[in-house]
């Protein structure tokens, strides 16, 4: 596994993780923008939430039928980090009457294994053919985090997504990495990407 290179460390608003786990997933080469769900919090304190949530969410899907998986890691392995993830469909449900991911309420529809059913929308990232939707599929840590070890892991799906909020037929990315979660660290382990390969 190689370190992750700094210049795709970007921020995406890994809104349920600490921070370190918001830097540790890579960012979109060629992104014209990133966005973070806390522009959900507008949608809260304008009022509007009722009615944004007024109709039926409406949902598009992707099949995928394939399988992403890594090499054998002591390190991935003790903090139980899945040797594969598998993808019947792909998809992205948006409360009406809203054509983004970003706001309360919407949700990455993951029909597979281990991981399935509504997942958290961590961010995106603005592309010329519309946006890369980036879907959480877990986080995993050690019973006791020591300052200096790699000793939490994040993983990711990245889907794509018109500017209508429709899901896209393009190649599916998985992203994982190991990091050092531990509070107040002065020298945090650098993160290491974990590679999840498709399987061919």
């Amino acid at each position: 596994m190689n370190a992750i290179h700094p210049i795709v460390l970007a921020v995406f608003a890994l809104s349920a993780l600490s921070g370190a786990a918001r830097a540790a997933l890579p960012a979109f080469e060629g992104s014209a923008a990133a966005v973070s769900l806390s522009m959900a919090g507008a949608v809260r304190d304008s009022g509007v939430q009722a009615w944004a949530r007024a109709g039926e969410p409406r949902a598009s899907f992707v099949a995928v039928n394939a399988c992403w998986s890594r090499a054998a890691d002591p390190r991935a392995d003790a903090l139980g980090m899945p040797l594969r993830f598998c993808f019947q469909r792909l998809g992205i449900e948006i409360p009406q009457p809203y054509h983004l991911p970003f706001v309360d309420g919407s949700a990455m529809l993951v029909e597979g294994t281990p991981v399935a059913g509504r997942r958290h929308i961590s961010g995106g990232a603005r592309e010329a053919w519309g946006w890369t939707i980036i879907g959480d599929l877990g986080s995993f840590r050690l019973p006791e985090e020591k300052c200096g070890q790699l000793n939490s892991a994040v993983a990711a799906v990245y889907l794509a997504m018109d500017a209508e909020g429709k899901v896209l037929d393009r190649p599916v990315k998985v992203y994982a990495a190991l990091y050092d979660g531990s509070p107040l660290c002065r020298t945090p382990a650098p993160s290491v990407e974990v590679s999840y390969t498709l399987e061919r």
